[in-house]
């Protein structure tokens, strides 16, 4: 038996990946890549590799906000979400963190290619988002 291949990921691992892909609600996606779509469209750019972008940072941005939710949320989750990847146990805190820094990168990485300007569009969703998380959530303006 040879040394496993470069890219192989054993049936533990691509399930781990797919918990945690499940925590950023992909679903939603959907409808934050029509907004970008729209807002695209109005803009009069038609670069479809910044529209591909600007789709890819919006997606994970959102994403990044529900496993920030779901890490906050834990203790809650347990008797309204028990099945959820953080309270059934599927994903750990420490892996959640992670991922969370990862699309916190890829979304920031995608919008500053595009340009500063949405780099910088990007990082103050983010902070609203740990702001909300931490603080705002339960408070009757947010």
């Amino acid at each position: 038996m040879g040394t496993p291949h470069l890219f192989y990921i054993n049936k533990g691992e691509l399930m781990k990946l797919l918990y945690l892909i499940s925590m950023t609600r992909p679903g939603n996606s959907i409808m934050a890549a029509i907004g970008v779509v729209v807002g695209f469209l109005f803009s009069g750019n038609s670069s479809r590799s910044d529209l591909l972008l600007l789709i890819v940072s919006a997606s994970v941005s959102l994403g990044f906000g529900n496993v920030i939710n779901d890490l906050y949320d834990i203790d809650t989750d347990k008797i309204a979400h028990p099945d959820r990847a953080l309270p059934s146990g599927k994903v750990t805190a420490n892996e959640a963190k992670l991922f969370m820094g990862f699309l916190a990168l890829l979304a920031l990485t995608a919008s500053f290619i595009v340009s500063p300007l949405h780099g910088i569009a990007t990082i103050i969703p983010l902070i609203l988002l740990i702001a909300y998380a931490n603080w705002l959530k339960g408070t009757p303006l947010a």
